[in-house]
């Protein structure tokens, strides 16, 4: 239930935070916190909010966001992950011998011994995959994890 509660308080925090919300965000956001918290507790067998609870749900989803302003002590412009994905693949490639260039040289090595030179096609993909393009390569992988694992939580 808590988790449920600061998940909501993180929504409303974020649409206060945009530009584009106004004074209609708070009446918006009431009326989809009672539609979940509803939803919620009718698969939980439970009767729907009265205004008194609805009145209860929305100082506890208050109480939340100043915890989570505190937490990210005011600062609603905070980095994501992602944004740091070029600087540590970069670092990567650093620390490994030989860098992008070996990598790119032991897959090409790897692809030839699979048989991958048997169509032009993947000719063309090996030939293409140079330092920089495997660079992009492994960075749009790590993206693509970190939002999968950002989803899921």
């Amino acid at each position: 239930e808590d988790a449920h509660m600061a998940a909501g308080a993180a929504v409303s925090l974020a649409a206060c935070g945009s530009e584009a919300a106004g004074v209609a965000h708070s009446e918006q956001f009431g009326l989809v916190l009672r539609a979940l918290e509803n939803e919620r507790r009718a698969g939980q067998g439970r009767a729907a909010l009265s205004e008194e609870d609805m009145s209860s749900v929305q100082e506890r989803v208050f109480e939340l966001k100043l915890v989570i302003l505190r937490i990210v002590r005011f600062d609603l412009t905070m980095e994501m992950p992602p944004d740091h994905v070029d600087g540590l693949v970069g670092h990567l490639l650093a620390y490994l011998p030989g860098g992008a260039a070996a990598l790119v040289r032991d897959f090409r090595l790897r692809w030839a011994e699979l048989g991958g030179n048997e169509a032009e096609s993947d000719e063309d993909f090996a030939e293409a995959l140079d330092a920089s393009a495997l660079k992009k390569l492994i960075a749009g992988l790590a993206r693509r994890s970190l939002d999968d694992m950002l989803l899921s939580m």
